[in-house]
């Protein structure tokens, strides 16, 4: 019964991150993922000093970010950039990471010394580094 009212009381952020991701991708068809990483970047406030959320909590937003996702595949700069995102408007230091696996290439983000939202496995794994290093540092608002 808990499980089922913890499902429910999630259903809001799910539709939530749902349009957040319909967004990001419409904004990556639009003007490119330079323009969009730069905008998502300009509209939320950098990591700061105080604690941020629990690795409990950082974890639940990879969680909905995914749920939203569901089993669309290729999605996952958008995820990336929306868990990145949100992190960020919590004060987690988050970095996005990008790799080229066997088939295709792959984004997640790690924050807190782990992968959030995406396979453990991953993390280290990054060969092109953080992302900000392919397409610009991250400029806050003053």
């Amino acid at each position: 019964m808990l499980h089922f009212l913890r499902q429910l009381l999630i259903l809001p952020f799910v539709g939530l991150a749902w349009l957040g991701l319909r967004l990001i991708d419409w904004s990556i068809r639009r003007h490119g993922v330079r323009r969009c990483y730069g905008w998502l970047a300009r509209t939320s406030p950098a990591a700061s000093a105080w604690p941020g959320l629990s690795s409990t909590a950082v974890s639940r937003v990879g969680r909905v970010v995914r749920r939203a996702n569901g089993r669309r595949e290729g999605y996952c700069l958008r995820r990336a950039l929306l868990i990145w995102w949100l992190l960020r408007w919590f004060g987690v230091s988050a970095d996005i990471y990008c790799d080229t696996g066997i088939d295709k290439g792959h984004a997640w983000v790690e924050a807190q010394g782990r992968v959030v939202g995406d396979r453990r496995a991953l993390q280290g794994t990054g060969r092109f580094g953080r992302f900000s290093t392919l397409f610009g540092t991250v400029r806050t608002p003053p």
